[in-house]
């Protein structure tokens, strides 16, 4: 942490960008408390809100459309090796098919409510032949919430911010867990719909 806020002191929005572009790629990149510490130091005022959330915004975005291309150009050979067998081809289809049908909210919810899902679906939205547009609409929209959250919780407890990235940390997954969950139970309620109808 030490390093991490050395490099936010002397780089400022360099820092900022590499963290959350980085982290959107699924590389182990403190996007979280970079964030944070950028909330709060618009609290005190060592940084504008119209210089922090645009760089935060543009390297989510960016780090959003490399793991998307990456999948469009190679997830091909991948799902190739995968369709070898017979009983993986059927899961492929299964997993291709429930993307494209739950595409664009399940692209708004990766980015912020169950954002450790976000990198490795941008590769298996980019691999599904996913509309560009589409992700990047649904992608861009949940990027600025995440964006938005983190950086409010730094700006309203810029003071306590050892406390509250121990606590991000934790409820990070806490979070993703229950929306998992959530999720999960909404899917079988709908099909329980159509089975009745």
């Amino acid at each position: 942490m030490d390093t991490f806020m050395y490099l936010m002191d002397t780089y400022g929005l360099v820092t900022l960008f590499f963290a959350v572009l980085g982290s959107c790629m699924g590389l182990p990149s403190p996007s979280t408390p970079a964030l944070l510490v950028v909330g709060s130091y618009m609290a005190i005022g060592d940084m504008s809100p119209w210089q922090v959330l645009p760089v935060a915004l543009a390297g989510a975005v960016t780090g959003d459309q490399i793991g998307y291309w990456v999948g469009h150009w190679g997830g091909h050979k991948v799902e190739a090796r995968l369709r070898r067998r017979e009983s993986r081809a059927k899961k492929v289809d299964r997993v291709k098919a429930f993307m494209l049908r739950y595409g664009g909210p399940g692209v708004f919810f990766t980015r912020w409510l169950l954002s450790p899902l976000g990198p490795t679906s941008n590769f298996l939205y980019g691999a599904s032949d996913m509309r560009w547009r589409l992700f990047t609409f649904w992608g861009v929209l949940g990027e600025m919430i995440w964006v938005l959250m983190y950086a409010s919780v730094g700006y309203a407890f810029g003071e306590n911010l050892d406390e509250i990235t121990a606590l991000a940390s934790r409820m990070g997954w806490t979070l993703t867990l229950v929306a998992a969950i959530l999720i999960g139970a909404y899917i079988l309620f709908l099909r329980r719909r159509r089975a009745r109808g």
